[in-house]
């Protein structure tokens, strides 16, 4: 009886340090160009895989991904505070909102660089696209891959002006 009751102990201590791994396993999405992503849960939808990432869902066409595993890196959630952080007395009203922007510039740098990163791999896949049409002369999707690249290096255009117009007028050193 003893020797069924240590058994049965023993798979309960072993099932509680196996948990934690099963339920929060993570997995990496490695683009093409390199760039890397790590989410809790991912799925596909039409042509695009798509997952949770700060708070929101990204959806990046699957010609773009080169491999999606599973990770053991853990996932950094950023969760927006719901009231203001706590102040002492020595922290003016000034230094606050100061910490607060720079987190919030901090934040949008990082949105505007993956967004640059992803449109840099579209237009990269549409000039390849474009490069094979006008190899083969096809005349049609030649007409198709132009519009996508000059539509894809607008929206790029259109980031890059808005970056400018946030940082005063001059491009980060990330941007090149």
């Amino acid at each position: 009886m003893n020797l069924i009751k240590n058994h049965i102990a023993a798979i309960i201590i072993i099932a509680f340090f196996i948990s934690p791994s099963i339920c929060f396993s993570s997995y990496l999405i490695e683009l093409k160009n390199g760039s890397t992503f790590i989410t809790n849960h991912y799925w596909e939808e039409g042509r695009q895989v798509k997952f949770y990432c700060r708070d929101g869902v990204v959806g990046i066409e699957k010609e773009f991904v080169r491999e999606i595993r599973e990770s053991d890196i853990p996932i950094i959630e950023h969760h927006e505070e719901q009231h203001k952080p706590n102040t002492t007395a020595a922290d003016s009203t000034d230094e606050v909102e100061e910490k607060e922007a720079s987190k919030k510039a901090f934040d949008n740098a990082i949105d505007y660089k993956n967004e640059q990163m992803s449109l840099k791999s579209q237009l990269k896949e549409a000039l390849s696209r474009y490069k094979r049409a006008k190899e083969r002369d096809d005349k049609e999707m030649v007409d198709t891959e132009y519009r996508n690249v000059s539509k894809i290096s607008a929206e790029l255009e259109h980031l890059k002006k808005e970056v400018r117009i946030k940082n005063n007028g001059t491009l980060p050193e990330w941007w090149n």
